[in-house]
């Protein structure tokens, strides 16, 4: 018990003059939850909401409450996918490892397939990336077989590299696919680098201005600039075609930001770095804590894709520990987490009871509960301080409340006890049949004592 998360959400709006810091803590969601897989690959929604996510063992469909689960038992030829992608038609197409490119219809009801054997223009089956244009158009890439664009009435045209033209495609290798939102321009990620279509020809990011060729994440925001993880390192592309470095500082390990992989609409950046996840808001960075109900303890996990959906909430594809999720409203809550050897995290996994404090600055709180630990906590800073531990020795701490003298009584099961924080003085009562006995059960106090 003492490894799982500890939560105690405090509403800032709630105290006043509250400044304890935001921090994210996106919520995990595994295979225990339902989810077909941890490996996720990608992520989209539709107009109804739903959110579809491609696993290695099947693509789901999330309503906020279960999965329903698509495999090839119920119409898939693969159980491993790639990409998945909503058209403006509220269409699902979902790319493959091996069976090439489906497109589940509005109704959701039938899988339409394009693949090698059916379809004469495509050179492969594996399909790395999904996206569509203001046209009409859905693009598809593929692992080696290049670049497929399947026009609105229906023809299919493949785009390939060609060493000796230097408008082709970089490479047959294409990963990423992302479009403008402002102009509807298609820009394209490959195993040789960047580059945007034109029209007629793809105009390539320089690649002694990446460093390296290989793309491992794209992403643009609402400015026109192109993120882009690059190969073991973070590079922007500016609206204006200026390139450089991401400017971003992994609060933890020094190193750049791998990449950004979101930017939300209320303007903060969510960037990969090799501790994990950080984010960038008001001017700074700032590490975002992932804890794992599965591994029960702290995690770094690779990113796949990043997504925000209609509602303002923030999803995280890892391709190793599942999904991530941070409800719209997160930022109404500040969230403190236990983390075992950390002194400063509150004491108890779960908090079974709080209660107002006139210590320090008469704005605090006692918090109570399975560590069987006395916290005191300043909403202020978010400091918590462990005034006693083993209050009730190897029983949990049912209930906490502070009397008028500044007496904090504490309730176990058959025990009560006195702290006086001023003193440090304890005393205790026991329902052991004495004279001076506590009455037997455990305590749950409703109220202040008068």
């Amino acid at each position: 018990m003492h490894s799982w998360l500890c939560l105690l959400g405090l509403m800032l709006s709630g105290v006043a003059g509250a400044t304890v810091p935001l921090l994210p803590q996106p919520r995990q969601i595994s295979v225990f939850d339902g989810l077909p897989s941890n490996r996720v690959n990608a992520i989209a929604e539709d107009r109804r909401g739903y959110l579809w996510i491609a696993t290695r063992d099947g693509l789901a469909r999330y309503d906020g409450v279960g999965f329903r689960v698509w495999r090839t038992g119920e119409g898939l030829r693969d159980d491993f996918v790639w990409s998945v992608h909503v058209d403006a038609a509220d269409r699902v197409w979902i790319g493959t490892s091996k069976a090439g490119l489906a497109m589940l219809d509005g109704d959701r009801d039938r899988f339409t397939w394009h693949d090698r054997a059916t379809w004469p223009e495509m050179a492969s089956d594996d399909i790395w990336s999904i996206a569509s244009t203001p046209d009409g158009a859905v693009w598809f890439g593929t692992s080696h077989g290049g670049l497929h664009r399947l026009s609105a009435d229906g023809r299919m045209h493949r785009y390939g590299h060609d060493p000796a033209d230097p408008r082709s495609l970089p490479s047959d290798g294409v990963s990423h696919l992302v479009v403008d939102p402002r102009d509807g321009t298609l820009w394209v990620g490959t195993k040789g680098g960047v580059a945007r279509w034109t029209g007629d020809g793809f105009e390539r990011l320089p690649i002694e201005r990446l460093g390296t060729a290989m793309v491992d994440g794209m992403t643009i925001d609402a400015a026109g600039s192109l993120w882009m993880g690059i190969h073991g390192a973070g590079m922007v592309r500016h609206a204006d075609g200026r390139i450089e470095q991401l400017p971003w500082i992994d609060p933890l390990l020094g190193d750049r930001a791998l990449s950004m992989m979101l930017e939300d609409s209320r303007g903060a950046r969510w960037l990969d770095t090799r501790s994990g996840m950080a984010w960038v808001h008001d001017g700074r960075v700032d590490d975002v804590p992932l804890y794992s109900t599965t591994s029960r303890g702290m995690v770094r996990p690779a990113w796949s894709s990043a997504y925000e959906d209609q509602e303002g909430g923030l999803w995280f594809a890892s391709a190793d520990a599942g999904l991530w999720h941070l409800p719209a409203n997160w930022r109404n809550f500040t969230v403190l987490q236990r983390r075992i050897g950390d002194a400063g995290s509150p004491a108890n996994a779960f908090v079974y009871g709080a209660a107002p404090s006139s210590a320090g600055s008469g704005r605090g709180l006692w918090l109570v509960g399975s560590g069987g630990v006395l916290d005191h906590l300043d909403p202020e800073s978010g400091a918590v301080e462990h005034r006693l531990s083993a209050a009730c020795g190897a029983l949990f701490i049912t209930g906490v409340i502070e009397a008028r003298d500044g007496g904090v009584w504490l309730g176990c099961q058959d025990q009560l006890v006195r702290f006086e924080p001023a003193s440090g003085r304890v005393r205790r009562w026991l329902a052991d049949g004495s004279a001076d006995a506590a009455p037997p059960g455990a305590y749950l106090p409703a109220g202040r004592t008068p």
